[in-house]
């Protein structure tokens, strides 16, 4: 490689200009030559095709060189070094791009102008280029023609030689990386870049020694966060630091739009402070929710999942801000700077088989199959002779010396794939048509389906598969193809790399769907990159120069998803054993440990770990010895993990006793003291000042002395105003607590989110760092689930059910079986008083969904009541309505787990009208439910007056009955079934009259008329609200496995509601606003004075109901105001008292402590 130097003397900054120079050569017999109707197909291996219809078919090719990491491209040229005549050829006119489902669109003839002309085409030899960063290190791609032709002659040229030249000036800024990070990402850039020989010397330069590194961070929601730890832990064992966050954590602390954009700025925040290289989505896109692009190719206009927005941090992909994310016109470099992968699991076992299958691929595969690929293939087209054994080929051409090629042309059907599969193969390319359910030939047969992936039994003999299909990598969909064959109990596949929406081909010549198949094994076999997430970046970026400009290319590099652990080492050769050997025990304290590694070899991963305490990784020499430096504090167990590429890892346990006595301070708790706020209730709230009372404890043996901490902020929005704090001497064994620390929490804080800090503790001659977090406001869940065992019910804390859409798509909607997928797609509380007070989270007309209830209290999970086994609580008010009445909710979430009980959850809503003036109102549930969630056409709908139900099922399943139940009965149900093609398809969506007419009865019909989306409606009314008064709208979501079951489940929940919940009483009418019911003091401990402001007239009645409902006392007589109710007979609790007279009614709620 040549490194030209310039100085340019009018640049003001005096920037020195260089050069990075290339020699592209392309060998004639690398040209491969077919016909096509009278024509000739050129094609080139390592080529791509960017098809303009009718121009002649060339393929190109990217350079893809390394600059400086803090350069800026000034210019780029190409100039012919060596040209080559190759003979006289009619080459063939591109063709349209097609979706691998449809059939081949209309052959498109020679442009007669280009065709006429002696113009060589195309016109230069640079076709562009563009400049991007991957993991810090600048990369430019240069897209050049190696080939030239005459049309009017045929005369085609080949350049077989190109010097590239790429200038560029260095800038002042540059990416820092921390070691780990720069030697991942410079050994796999070698496979990328045309020179690997500049790598080192470009460089981003090395971070600062700061916070300790974590390489590998898993991201699931708060449900699955438990089962990942020991896959956490599993992972530091072997030399890469695994933390988990939640994204219900990302999304209380990270700013952004939207969950997705928290979340990458999560991932951008890890990898550039804390050294990340690696990043696992752990969840199905309900627990972690994947990025749409919108991506338009011809005719077809895709929204297209892809998790490469996770790896790629440059830049926001949109650029324009208008929400669409990865369009043409947005800035995207395509590099990736840290490796993705997503385990697309929604429950505790799959969570745990994820795990068990790596270990057993990394730790005790059968060694047979290593060396196996099975490759079989249909038709694509059969009309034009375009068959999807050609890929196959291709692949097969690219397995070393001493692999068995397996090629199943044409099988009659999925069954003899299956059958092949079980008898284990190391690669799997299923080459064909698709959907989200399997790969076909194009008249249909199947080649492998859903329903074969989920019953393989390749034990100990998983698979990686790729396939160019269309959808059957579309995680977006209830169990694609590819993520049941990543989830097959202890079998299947251990990763799988397919498309999330269509494939393309462009025939003759192979299409971007196979080229990116084919780079992949290219990167494994030919680039001996074995990490497996690595290798699929690679195999992307190699068309990260088309992708700019050519949606064809951008459309097919995103869909082409890894589902499967980013990290994982292929196995290329059946594995050898290491070995580790050590001293058999070690001292505590700081020390160089000498590890050998046998076999001997250079660049064996060596990890010391010891919990939280010790974390050292290393590469041994090419003896096989390596030195890490540790200081272990405490007494235990060492364990050592050596790792290498087709190497089973090698452990051993290195005895940890006590050494030389020394002290070592860890973080023990911390508390808020804002006694001078006006809300003094330890905690931090927005815009508080607090002292922080932060205490630590010296686990070592010995002694800290002259203590002191420095605290500083690593994230979130606040402030530390005093910093430091002295602790005195701590004591072996001791603790120490300082009042003396000052932090703030900034006024438009996220209450939920938490301040970061990092606190540094010295003393006794040595230093220790750790971090904690300090929760702002009333932290709890936006989310949670009652699971009955028969059912399951997502909670929010936001007036919708199933899901939480704010910044995301929280939740697992509503489950029968409870550990099935789910039957319901949207649903919300509404409440509405006129056309123009509309409150709810369903659907709008702007293809989205209402967000007029906001979040006043979070998600709890409270001691159960009302005879329940599981209550969940929580609060909202209309406050994003923009003609708000100041109505809050309570909700009350009950679940039986008896097994009479347990196919349903009942909602209570408590409505209060806190604003100025009476309500008249009809309040229920909207529902979506898609009964089957990947077949919602095919649905129909129900309503049952006197069960007070409307419900649904799926004609092609019969075996799931879903609907909505009212509970209460004070006034008149309103049943509607919502035709979505009627209704919502036409307008993208519901009006908030159209809402407003089904919730008071007078839109929507009693059933359906034919199978179709539907959504239905459950309400009440009309329902007064008196200023200041209170309503109670009690609901239950029912399922059941047939109409009679699921009308019988009606009635049990009606008969437990009104036995445990219900209390039966008539509709109180309107009162005026001047009606008050008034208990002092309340609090109260003996006894509670009662004022009504209006006189009652005639007799009246008061009733005391407790909290689970019971009638605890009551008196019938004439009452003066005010009068004294004695409440020592009562035990302590909330009580509920109604004041009747005549046709008015008063409440009030009251407490009694003692």
């Amino acid at each position: 490689m040549k490194r030209a130097l310039i100085l340019f003397a009018f640049v003001p900054a005096l920037l020195l200009a260089e050069t990075v120079i290339h020699t592209l050569n392309t060998s004639p017999g690398a040209v491969r030559f077919s016909s096509l109707n009278g024509f000739d197909v050129v094609e080139l291996p390592q080529g791509a095709l960017s098809p303009d219809p009718g121009k002649p078919s060339l393929p190109e090719v990217a350079v893809t060189l390394a600059i400086p990491a803090n350069a800026q491209v000034t210019g780029v040229s190409v100039t012919p070094l060596a040209v080559t005549e190759l003979g006289v050829y009619n080459v063939v006119p591109a063709q349209p791009p097609y979706p691998l489902s449809k059939q081949a669109a209309a052959w498109v003839p020679p442009d007669a102008q280009v065709y006429a002309s002696n113009t060589p085409f195309p016109a230069g030899i640079l076709l562009g280029y563009h400049s991007g960063s991957a993991a810090g290190f600048r990369v430019v791609a240069v897209r050049v023609s190696p080939f030239s032709l005459r049309p009017r002659s045929g005369l085609l040229s080949l350049h077989t030689q190109l010097m590239v030249k790429v200038d560029y000036v260095e800038g002042a800024d540059r990416t820092t990386l921390t070691p780990s990070q720069h030697d991942r990402a410079l050994a796999g850039l070698r496979s990328l870049v045309q020179n690997p020989e500049d790598l080192e010397r470009f460089s981003p330069l090395a971070a600062k020694a700061g916070l300790p590194e974590i390489n590998y961070l898993i991201i699931t929601n708060d449900a699955l966060a438990p089962e990942f730890v020991p896959f956490a832990d599993y992972r530091s064992s072997r030399g890469l630091r695994a933390e988990i966050r939640t994204k219900e954590w990302i999304g209380r602390n990270y700013e952004g739009r939207d969950l997705q954009e928290k979340t990458r700025n999560c991932i951008r925040n890890f990898f550039e402070h804390r050294g990340l290289s690696y990043v696992l989505l752990a969840g199905d896109n309900a627990q972690v929710p994947s990025r749409r692009i919108r991506v338009s190719v011809g005719d077809e206009t895709g929204d297209i999942p892809t998790d490469l927005y996770f790896g790629d941090l440059d830049y926001s992909w949109d650029s324009n801000d208008n929400d669409l994310f990865g369009e043409m016109s947005d800035s995207v470099d395509f590099y990736a700077d840290v490796i993705t992968g997503r385990a697309p699991v929604d429950r505790a076992s799959q969570v745990r088989n994820f795990i068990a299958k790596v270990k057993t691929y990394e730790g005790n595969p059968a060694t047979d199959y290593i060396k196996r690929n099975l490759l079989p293939s249909g038709w694509l087209w059969y009309n034009i002779g375009y068959h999807g054994k050609f890929v196959n080929d291709s692949i097969a051409n690219l397995t070393p010396s001493g692999w068995t090629d397996v090629k199943l042309e044409n099988p009659p059907g999925a069954g003899v794939v299956r059958d092949s599969f079980d008898n284990g193969f190391a690669l799997f390319d299923p080459a064909g048509h698709g959907n989200e359910g399997g790969v076909y030939d194009e008249n249909g047969t199947p080649i492998y389906l859903s329903s074969s992936a989920s019953q393989q039994r390749n034990r100990r003999r998983y698979s990686i598969m790729t396939s160019l299909a269309c959808t059957p990598g579309n995680f977006e969909a209830e169990d694609c193809l590819a993520e049941i064959a990543l989830n097959c109990d202890s079998a299947g596949c251990i990763a799988v790399m397919m498309n999330s929406r269509y494939g393309w081909g462009t025939p003759p010549s192979m299409g971007p769907s196979e080229k990116l198949c084919i780079r992949f094994y290219d990167h494994l076999f030919h680039s001996q990159e074995y990490v497996i997430g690595t290798a699929h970046s690679r195999s992307r970026e190699e068309y990260a120069g088309p992708a700019q400009n050519n949606s064809l290319w951008r459309w097919c590099m995103t869909e082409f998803n890894l589902l499967g652990d980013p990290a994982i080492d292929i196995w290329t050769e059946a594995p050898g054993q290491l070995a580790v050997s050590a001293a058999d025990t070690i001292s505590t304290g700081g020390q160089n440990l000498s590890v050998t590694v046998t076999p001997g070899f250079a660049g064996a991963r060596v990890c010391a770990w010891k919990g939280g305490e010790v974390f050292a990784t290393g590469q041994t020499d090419g003896s096989g010895q390596v030195s890490l430096a540790i200081h272990p504090v405490t007494v235990g167990t060492l364990k050592l993990t050596a790792t290498g590429h087709n190497q089973l890892a090698g452990t051993r346990d290195v005895v940890v006793k006590a050494g030389v006595p020394e002290p070592y301070v860890t973080y023990r708790r911390s508390r808020i003291d804002d006694a001078n706020q006006s809300n003094p209730n330890g905690i931090l709230e927005p815009g508080e000042t607090a002292n922080l009372v932060l205490t630590v404890a010296n686990t070592g043996s010995g002694d800290a002395d002259d203590a002191s901490v420095v605290l500083q902020i690593t994230g979130g929005r606040g402030s530390v105003l005093d910093s430091t704090a002295d602790y005195g001497n701590i004591a072996a064994g001791d603790s120490a607590t300082t009042p003396s620390l000052s932090i703030a929490a900034a006024p438009d804080a996220e209450p939920g989110s938490g301040l970061r800090f990092l606190a540094r503790v010295a003393g006794g001659g040595s230093n220790w760092d750790f971090e904690f977090e300090v929760v702002l406001g009333y932290p709890g869940r936006t989310c949670a689930d009652i699971d009955t065992g028969q059912v399951a019910l997502t909670i929010t804390a936001r007036g919708t059910a199933g899901y939480d859409r704010e910044g995301g798509c929280r939740g697992r909607g509503f489950r029968f079986p409870q550990n099935d997928t789910s039957s319901l797609r949207a649903a919300s509380f509404c409440l509405v008083g006129c056309p123009e007070y509309v409150a709810d989270r369903f659907y709008n007309l702007d293809s989205g969904y209402d967000s007029d209830w906001r979040l006043v209290d979070s998600v709890r999970s409270r001691a159960p009541m009302w005879n329940a086994d599981e209550y969940m609580t929580s609060a909202f008010n209309d406050a994003g309505h923009s003609n708000a009445h100041n109505v809050t909710v309570q909700q009350h979430a009950l679940g039986v787990d008896d097994p009479g009980n347990n196919d349903w959850v009942i909602m209570v809503y408590d409505v209060h009208n806190g604003g100025g003036e009476a309500v008249t109102a009809h309040a229920g549930i909207l529902a979506d439910f898609d009964v089957v969630a990947t077949d919602r056409l095919h649905d129909v709908a129900f309503t049952d007056a006197g069960q007070a139900t409307a419900f649904m099922r799926n004609v092609l399943s019969r075996n799931r009955w879903c609907g909505v139940k009212l509970l209460t009965h004070e006034a008149a149900a309103r049943l509607a079934c919502i035709d979505h093609g009627r209704y919502v398809d036409s307008d993208s969506g519901l009006s908030n009259d159209m809402k407003y007419r089904i919730m008071t009865g007078s839109l929507g019909t009693q059933g359906s008329d034919r199978p179709y989306n539907w959504s239905i409606a459950v309400s009440t009314g009309p329902l007064g609200l008196p200023q200041g008064g209170d309503r109670r709208v009690a609901l239950a979501f029912v399922a059941a496995g047939d109409s009679a079951t699921y009308l019988d489940a009606c009635q049990r929940a009606q008969d437990w509601y009104d036995a445990n919940v219900g209390v039966a009483e008539p509709d109180p009418k309107p009162q005026a606003s001047s009606y008050r019911l008034e208990a002092y003091p309340n609090p109260a401990t003996n006894a509670v004075n009662i004022r009504f402001s209006t006189p009652l007239s005639g007799p009246s009645s008061l009733r005391v109901y407790d909290a689970q409902g019971r009638l605890v006392h009551s008196t019938f007589e004439q009452r003066p105001s005010p009068f004294r109710l004695d409440l020592r007979s009562m035990p302590a609790g909330v009580y509920y008292l109604r004041m009747t007279s005549g046709d008015q009614t008063l409440s009030r709620r009251v407490a009694i402590v003692r």
